[in-house]
């Protein structure tokens, strides 16, 4: 099991260190933090904020799909 700084995670999310951070800020994304106060986040747990979303965006496409039937 990996552990992430938040530069790596970032990377890992595929997104900017900012957004990381919002993520952490807003309790989107799970996070442990050392006695030296830096942040690191288990590989696992970016890979399974990755799947929820992408979840979420499979259902948003489907009811989009189906909405548009009926427009």
């Amino acid at each position: 099991m990996a552990w992430l700084d938040i530069i790596k995670s970032a990377k890992h999310l595929d997104c900017c260190e900012r957004t990381t951070w919002t993520l952490i800020n807003t309790g989107d994304l799970r996070f442990s933090r050392l006695p030296d106060g830096s942040i690191r986040i288990k590989q696992e747990w970016l890979d399974d904020y990755l799947l929820a979303r992408e979840d979420q965006s499979t259902v948003d496409r489907i009811v989009n799909e189906v909405l548009a039937e009926f427009i």
